[in-house]
């Protein structure tokens, strides 16, 4: 990948992690973290991996994000001083779910 889409990438995590923070009326003690942007090579669209806890409201959280993400979108276009923002999708960051689940399968066959 080339220096400038790493740049757009980390741009749109930071920029998009307040963004969420402010504009978004989360449930009391849940939490939304933006794990990863990855971004077309010709800037048109992003991709965006959040990682949603407790785990038992990640359903209607991710249901939340994808009801405001034009609302997210315009504000992130706002930050940025790209002729245009790329468009944003939602996907749910799976890898720590994976990871915790292969921990406790690696657990499992130490005892």
């Amino acid at each position: 990948m080339s220096f400038r889409i790493d740049q757009v990438n980390a741009l749109i995590q930071r920029d998009l992690g307040m963004i969420m923070s402010k504009e978004l009326e989360l449930p009391e003690g849940a939490f939304v973290t933006v794990t990863k942007a990855e971004t077309s090579r010709n800037l048109k669209k992003s991709n965006i991996f959040v990682t949603i806890l407790p785990e038992k409201e990640r359903d209607d959280i991710f249901i939340l994000l994808k009801k405001n993400t034009s609302r997210l979108q315009k504000e992130l276009s706002k930050g940025m001083t790209m002729k245009f923002t790329p468009k944003i999708e939602f996907f749910i960051d799976e890898i720590e779910e994976n990871a915790s689940r292969i921990e406790s399968l690696l657990d499992s066959l130490k005892e």
